[in-house]
């Protein structure tokens, strides 16, 4: 081995750290030539590789309410923060909350919507059934696609100093933008969608009148839903870009970083679509 003369290594008898040239210890006279290297900086191995650098320790500066606040007025000292002392508490209010609003959502827009005549107990009690199995999956698919995100993000940002548990702490406070936006949905349905009360006596005119409804409210939906994707697409990309190259000790750079949460998020949004359609 070639070792830079400032480099040291320690006694494993003493403790006592001696040049990393010396074969014995100059305190008690040990052989120190299996001793591990207490610098590792500018140390070559045999091959001409190097190991990875010793970084000091990072000591986490803000709270879980400072991060959310940072994240709007200062992301990139919020996901730097993030990225070197993750955690997944922070994460999994991030996904209660998402939730909450999500369920609020469509309680309003159930609320916009009355079944009258024959039928109206039966379709109102199916909508309600099958408005309850999909906010009881949305949180097990929600947390099934940030774990896979965040395994394709690690190993897309490869780095010796990038493990998963960083790549989800970053990945999910990046889901942040989500949240707003699931929060200005639900004002949204709540003060623009019209009520509409079908009567269902006569299922064909019912059917035909949920038709026209939907037409009517879907430059809304369709509108709100696409301009909201593209941005929070692109603003959870950036934040997961800041958070990648803080945590890769800015071995991944930022851009790079940006574009692969870019490229990531818009499969999901693919399949998303596939899902409706088919």
């Amino acid at each position: 081995m070639d070792f830079q003369e400032d480099s040291r290594i320690s006694c494993p008898k003493c403790g006592e750290t001696v040049p990393a040239g010396n074969l014995y210890c100059g305190y008690c006279g040990a052989s120190v030539t299996r001793s591990a290297p207490v610098q590792t900086r500018g140390i070559e191995l045999e091959g001409g590789s190097k190991p990875p650098e010793v970084y000091p320790r990072y000591e986490r500066k803000l709270s879980m309410i400072q991060r959310y606040t940072k994240l709007l007025t200062s992301p990139r000292e919020a996901m730097t923060d993030i990225g070197l002392a993750p955690d997944y508490g922070g994460v999994i209010v991030l996904f209660v909350f998402w939730t909450i609003f999500g369920i609020i959502g469509v309680w309003v827009m159930l609320s916009k919507m009355q079944f009258t005549g024959t039928y109206g107990e039966f379709v109102t009690s199916g909508v309600v059934a099958g408005a309850t199995i999909g906010l009881v999956l949305f949180p097990v698919i929600m947390i099934v696609r940030w774990l896979v995100k965040s395994y394709l993000i690690r190993h897309a940002c490869e780095s010796e100093n990038w493990d998963f548990e960083t790549a989800a702490s970053v990945t999910g406070y990046a889901y942040l933008p989500n949240v707003i936006f699931s929060f200005v949905w639900f004002f949204i349905l709540y003060t623009l969608v019209p009520s509409v009360v079908v009567n269902t006596t006569n299922l064909e005119a019912a059917l035909l009148q949920l038709q026209m409804y939907d037409a009517q409210i879907s430059w809304l939906t369709v509108g709100v839903s696409l301009v909201g994707t593209v941005l929070v697409l692109l603003w959870k990309s950036y934040l997961g870009g800041l958070g990648a190259h803080a945590g890769t000790r800015e071995r991944c750079d930022e851009n790079n970083g940006i574009i692969m949460f870019i490229v990531i998020g818009f499969i999901g949004i693919v399949i998303d679509f596939l899902g409706m359609v088919l």
